[in-house]
């Protein structure tokens, strides 16, 4: 079951395919989301509604709405923003709303939503975009993204629409082809653009994916496609570096400079993390004068649940030569673990103390159905931990997915009778969903 895992398509594509790589048609729908708002709404609040959205399904909860309020002091709040979500009966999300609150009107204003499509695996084929025409009070179509997947049931291609009103029909923009590996891996997207005047896809720009002897993706480059002399032109590339648990440690991004003829490096990201391999802190360098030079940071805090308390985001002061605090996000969570509320501070200089902006409020329903969860006497899969080959019970034809903790889709394969090849997760312990026609079930699995 592909219950609600994805508010943004976009990031959730990142998850379906590799669960690291930002693309361009990614960037291209998150910049266009950020810019129709016409309220402020952070790029932050965004990620945060994905990850509520994420994790409650994996408690047989869903989220029926979010509630924002702004602060204009400690004890003065106006209600400012509603996120509503809508499923159908296998608990597939199929719309989110966005709402703006009108205190001249007393009510809801209606701002963008999406809808979702699924197929008969429960794979999500198409997401459309509308903004509310406020002249008219009807919704207007924007742009859409259509899904296909192979036999396998993993993501083979996307394709990005644009919605054109005079000839009322969906005009064809971007779209990505995905290849992989014999292990499921990405290996490479090709990306290409639509040319009207000829009605053909141009090839533009593709990515190649490289892994370590441990299946590490290490490297990922960038080319864009030259016509005129029918050749590839390197862009840019991202390396990256791993611990001996398998965790990223250092990402660097380079750029190719055509002047000198020679890769530029523009910055580097460092992580850290705690003994039980939860992201602790990250840090944000750019190259500057032939040395790295700090810009920003985020510290993690994390309850004896592991669940994720508060984010510290903080900036670089080059004239103190220290770490200026800037944002703090506090998190709090319900009995089954989803998070229910989202406190948004700013650093106020002059108090020398935290202020804040915003609360952000989530209400969820309890999912009542066949989800049956952790093994029982109708599915079970083996061995528990497993290092290469999970084994399923008593199934049909069924539709597994592979969760990390984050709630990321780590792996994804349809129409699986026996077993499942994990080989390619890294060590740790995952959330295991299999759908059949008799139910879905989920446990814990440990790849070791």
């Amino acid at each position: 079951m592909r219950t609600v895992f994805y508010t943004l398509m976009l990031s959730a594509i990142t998850s379906l395919v590799s669960g690291q790589t930002n693309y361009l048609i990614q960037t291209k729908n998150h910049k266009s989301i950020i810019a129709k708002q016409k309220i402020e709404f952070s790029e932050y609040e965004i990620e945060s509604n994905k990850y509520v959205i994420e994790q409650s399904s994996l408690n047989n909860m869903l989220i029926d709405s979010t509630l924002r309020y702004n602060f204009q002091s400690e004890i003065d709040s106006t209600i400012a923003v509603k996120n509503a979500y809508f499923y159908d009966d296998l608990y597939n999300l199929t719309s989110w709303s966005f709402n703006s609150w009108s205190s001249e009107q007393n009510t809801w204003i209606p701002i963008w939503k999406y809808d979702y499509n699924y197929d008969q695996y429960q794979n999500r084929i198409s997401q459309i975009q509308y903004d509310w025409n406020s002249d008219d009070n009807i919704w207007v179509l924007i742009d859409k993204f259509d899904y296909q997947y192979n036999q396998n049931g993993t993501i083979s291609l996307i394709t990005y629409l644009e919605w054109d009103g005079e000839q009322n029909d969906w005009i064809n923009s971007i779209k990505e082809d995905y290849s992989y590996n014999e292990l499921e891996m990405i290996t490479q997207v090709s990306r290409y653009t639509w040319n009207s005047i000829n009605d053909e896809w141009l090839l533009s720009s593709k990515e190649e994916h490289n892994y370590t002897i441990d299946n590490y993706n290490d490297l990922i480059s960038y080319y864009n496609w030259n016509s005129e002399e029918s050749t590839w032109v390197y862009s840019s590339k991202i390396e990256k570096t791993f611990d001996n648990n398998g965790n990223i440690s250092s990402q660097t991004n380079i750029i190719w400079n055509t002047y000198e003829n020679d890769w530029l490096p523009q910055n580097r990201i460092d992580f850290n993390y705690n003994i039980l391999a939860q992201l602790s802190s990250y840090t944000q360098q750019s190259w500057y004068m032939n040395d790295w030079v700090p810009q920003i940071k985020h510290e993690y805090i994390y309850n004896e649940q592991g669940l994720n308390t508060s984010d510290l985001y903080s900036i670089w002061n080059e004239e103190l030569n220290d770490w200026e605090n800037k944002t703090l996000n506090s998190f709090a969570y319900n009995e089954h673990n989803n998070r229910t509320l989202l406190e948004y501070y700013l650093w106020d200089k002059i108090l020398n103390d935290w202020s804040i902006k915003s609360k952000s409020f989530s209400y969820y329903s309890a999912i009542v159905s066949n989800v049956h969860q952790d093994t029982n006497d109708k599915l079970s899969f083996y061995p528990n931990p497993a290092s290469s080959t999970l084994n399923l019970t008593n199934n049909e034809n069924a539709h597994v997915m592979v969760i990390d903790l984050s709630g990321r889709v780590i792996l994804e394969k349809a129409n699986i009778s026996h077993s499942i090849d994990i080989s390619s997760l890294q060590k740790g312990v995952y959330i295991i969903i299999v759908s059949t026609k008799n139910g879905t079930y989920s446990g814990k699995v440990i790849k070791e």
